[in-house]
């Protein structure tokens, strides 16, 4: 039986990247966080699952998948944890609700100003491209990271002859699913029974609920082969933008353009310009 091709950055000897990037300059960085998503999920799902994710996309389109960031998002504005007024989040972790009362992160620079997490974003985005790779997909499994990593995403490629863009990668997908994305719920649950089905447990879906609704509704919809399907969807969108990024970058024409998510077209443009005028 024919070795695996290793996907993941870290693990990877020096002749291994040089060679992937070879085939595919793409890399991959996920971002996700620590939060309750139901009894029945692990606390790390979203950077868990973009991880997953992303190695999906790389062993089925090329490309190298960087480590997780876990930290820095506004735990107080964008948890769980944060809004459990009656305290049974809290109750599952076996503490009481004022271990996530307002305050809770004693005035952390990255509660007051999400221009902490976009700068470290850029920070890891300056060091991927320095190991050669030319367009880098951020994976947000935490949904509200997802502006936060665009705004990185503009401010990475103004003087870069690299692109970044991000995605949630529900949104990609609305025109097959209206209904796509959840937090908990059959979308994400199904993901990591597919992904990561050593990190759910579907009997832990019962009792006092953090979200009304959510154990059954999981207990009905969830499933593994939901999972994949959406994962093929996913993938398929998420390939087609890097290779249109990647031929716009080097061969700029209008119909390498129209891809969806819009914001990074301008960036596709700008790079297109510099590398145009620098006579690349």
């Amino acid at each position: 039986m024919a070795k695996k091709a290793k996907v993941r950055f870290e693990e990877m000897l020096p002749h291994e990247i040089a060679a992937a990037r070879a085939k595919m300059p793409v890399a991959y960085l996920p971002l996700g966080g620590m939060e309750w998503h139901g009894r029945h999920n692990c606390v790390g799902l979203d950077a868990v699952k973009a991880q997953a994710m992303c190695c999906h996309f790389a062993e089925a389109a090329g490309g190298v998948v960087f480590p997780p960031l876990y930290y820095g998002d506004e735990r107080e504005k964008h948890n769980m944890e944060a809004y459990d007024g009656a305290g049974i989040i809290a109750g599952d972790y076996g503490l009481s609700k004022r271990n996530f009362a307002p305050g809770h992160m004693r005035g952390s620079p990255y509660e007051e100003n999400t221009v902490h997490e976009a700068l470290m974003i850029i920070h890891i985005l300056h060091e991927i491209v320095s190991y050669g790779f030319e367009v880098i997909a951020i994976g947000a499994g935490h949904y509200p990271l997802l502006p936060t990593a665009r705004a990185a995403c503009q401010l990475f490629y103004k003087d870069r002859g690299q692109i970044a863009w991000a995605y949630c990668g529900f949104e990609l997908v609305r025109d097959t699913i209206p209904n796509s994305g959840d937090h908990a719920g059959p979308w994400e649950t199904s993901l990591m029974m597919y992904l990561r089905p050593d990190l759910v447990d579907l009997e832990k879906a019962e009792g006092p609920e953090g979200m009304p609704g959510l154990h059954e509704k999981v207990r009905a919809e969830a499933s593994a082969e939901y999972g994949a399907k959406i994962l093929g969807l996913m993938t398929e969108k998420v390939t087609e933008v890097n290779a249109r990024l990647l031929a716009a970058i080097r061969n700029p024409e209008e119909t390498m353009f129209d891809v969806p998510v819009k914001s990074i077209c301008r960036g596709a443009r700008a790079i297109a310009k510099l590398r145009e005028e620098e006579g690349q």
